[in-house]
């Protein structure tokens, strides 16, 4: 007797074609059994054996989730793979889903029917889809009430729709089918992120121009950390390895401002270390040639570099301010969500690169087209 619902390996890969050039290829793997617990495990199974041989082409192996979703990102025959759930009968009970429509419960990359990415789990309500994918399939089980074996849990899930100021974090009890997802690390980066996000969010009710910050403000982002809106970098100019000015220090600048415009926007601190340590510019300002205020030198390199990576244009979506913070100056660019995509000028003559804000590190797209193209899509979508 067949199940209710099956399951579906979904993977995308990149080969090369007969002539050379790179073909897209889509492969699945259909896993049914009257016991869909018994075909939810083979899947998995199936899905842990593709990514351990993907990693082991990296020269690596799977310790984390996390851990191999971040790695295979530098892979470059590999585009996405996921397990969804497809029902073989109509239920009115259930919202989600439908018959033979394929709903996504776990994946690395963009994949299935909508493209589903859980690299968007990061954002403001952007792991609802994923909660939502995961309660379908809790559902379908208790609804034919089938067997779940040991794989039911319970997760501590953050939900920051219901609560108010006496609460600011609640932590949702919520039932789901084990993944290999780690959810616990998930709420409590979640719940870090959405402080962060709050105090952005109250700063951009008011309009760029008008807009003025505390040192106070400041501070408090920068006590937070790196997050998906705050970035720091020791330096504008002066490279500790060769100690003197180098082009290479105002690129990694200018791809940290780049990723802010094609994300969700943010702050960047120059003249603090990773770890949050407050380190000055007096690197910087020791390059300043003697006829020149050292400030003044370092806002037209900052300048200068503006006008090399983008062109004037983005003026519109950063304020940089030179700030004075235990006795050392920092200098923070406040960075505006673009409103269509932002590329910087390449390495090579007449290329351009493109890069996006990770949770907490810059990332380039331009090296996967596909991705890119999925990625503008579905942030600015096409115009009419």
């Amino acid at each position: 007797m067949k199940s209710a619902f099956y399951y579906v390996l979904k993977r995308k890969l990149i080969e090369k074609g007969s002539d050379g050039k790179p073909v897209f290829i889509e492969k699945e793997t259909v896993f049914e059994n009257e016991n869909p617990i018994n075909a939810r495990e083979e899947a998995f199974n199936s899905f842990q054996s593709y990514v351990d041989v993907l990693l082991q082409g990296l020269g690596s192996k799977y310790e984390s989730d996390k851990q191999a979703r971040s790695e295979l990102k530098q892979h470059k025959s590999f585009v996405s793979i996921g397990i969804c759930i497809v029902q073989t009968t109509e239920i009115d009970d259930l919202p989600l889903g439908g018959k033979d429509q394929e709903i996504c419960i776990h994946a690395i990359g963009p994949i299935g029917l909508f493209n589903f990415d859980m690299e968007d789990i990061s954002g403001r309500g952007g792991d609802e889809s994923y909660k939502d994918a995961l309660d379908y399939e809790f559902g379908l089980y208790e609804y034919f009430k089938y067997d779940m074996g040991a794989y039911k849990i319970e997760i501590q899930y953050y939900d920051d729709t219901e609560h108010d100021d006496s609460f600011p974090s609640v932590f949702d009890p919520y039932y789901i089918l084990k993944t290999p997802f780690d959810w616990n690390e998930h709420s409590e980066q979640k719940r870090l992120k959405l402080e962060a996000e709050d105090a952005l969010d109250k700063a951009d009710e008011i309009e760029p121009e008008t807009l003025e910050y505390s040192e106070e403000w400041f501070i408090e982002q920068i006590a937070k950390g790196e997050s998906e809106t705050t970035e720091f970098k020791p330096s504008l100019v002066y490279n500790y390895l060769t100690e003197a000015a180098g082009m290479g220090i105002k690129a990694i600048i200018a791809k940290a401002i780049c990723a802010f415009l094609n994300t969700r926007g943010g702050v960047l601190f120059i003249g603090v270390k990773d770890n949050g340590e407050i380190q000055g510019l007096e690197s910087d300002f020791s390059l300043s040639p003697k006829d020149k205020e050292p400030r003044d030198y370092f806002r037209l390199e900052f300048d200068q570099m503006i006008t090399h990576f983008f062109g004037r244009s983005i003026y519109s979506n950063i304020i940089p301010t030179m700030l004075t913070i235990e006795d050392k100056s920092v200098f923070a660019v406040r960075v505006w969500s673009s409103k269509s995509p932002v590329f910087i000028k390449g390495r090579e003559k007449d290329t351009k690169e493109f890069y996006i804000r990770g949770a907490a590190s810059t990332l380039p797209l331009h090296e996967t087209p596909e991705k890119l193209v999925e990625y503008c899509l579905n942030k600015w979508g096409t115009k009419e």
